[in-house]
């Protein structure tokens, strides 16, 4: 044998993957947020609006405690037990904010349907005399400062409904078309 040839020594260990096993799905996003914001499949703005209300439906403190879940002052919603991270509510778990993104991957608030319904965007501010931001009292707004998501379900519930109209007569006059 030379000695640049290097020759693997036999293991005396049982050899383990290289990539570990993934995790399984914790039950509240298999229930609540499955699949990911920015992963459904063939994407419909009624589609997104659903996903974003089935979300907001699990935020509700009874689905959160049935799961063992709680959400901190940032946002996050984790596991009481572990305290391992579940979800951040913010705009990356919002299927609504992937749908109005540009080719930029900037979130056009204007184009939503929340803002359509409403009239404000989910964080929205007026501006006062001397230039300050006041918040205004939307869903979003509601949720931060109280923790209550009954706001944005009642917002979300009339924006799937708007959006079921507006498929249900877009496929109407596509029919009458054929």
């Amino acid at each position: 044998m030379l000695d640049d040839e290097y020759v693997t020594p036999e293991p005396e260990y049982q050899p383990t993957a290289l990539v570990p096993e993934p995790e399984p799905l914790h039950p509240w996003l298999a229930e609540f947020y499955d699949p990911a914001a920015d992963m459904i499949f063939e994407p419909t703005e009624l589609k997104t609006a659903e996903h974003a209300l089935k979300k907001w439906i699990g935020i509700r403190p009874s689905n959160l405690e049935r799961h063992n879940l709680a959400i901190n002052k940032v946002f996050t919603i984790y596991d009481k037990t572990t305290f391992k991270e579940i979800l951040v509510i913010s705009w990356e778990s919002c299927a609504l904010c992937y749908w109005n993104m540009n080719e930029y991957m900037d979130t056009i608030c204007n184009t939503c349907i929340i803002r359509k319904i409403s009239g404000n965007e989910c964080s929205d501010f007026d501006i006062v005399e001397g230039n300050d931001f006041i918040p205004v009292d939307t869903p979003w707004i509601i949720w931060v400062r109280t923790g209550d998501p009954e706001p944005m379900i009642d917002l979300l519930t009339k924006c799937v409904a708007a959006l079921r109209i507006k498929s249900d007569k877009r496929e109407s006059e596509s029919a009458k078309q054929e």
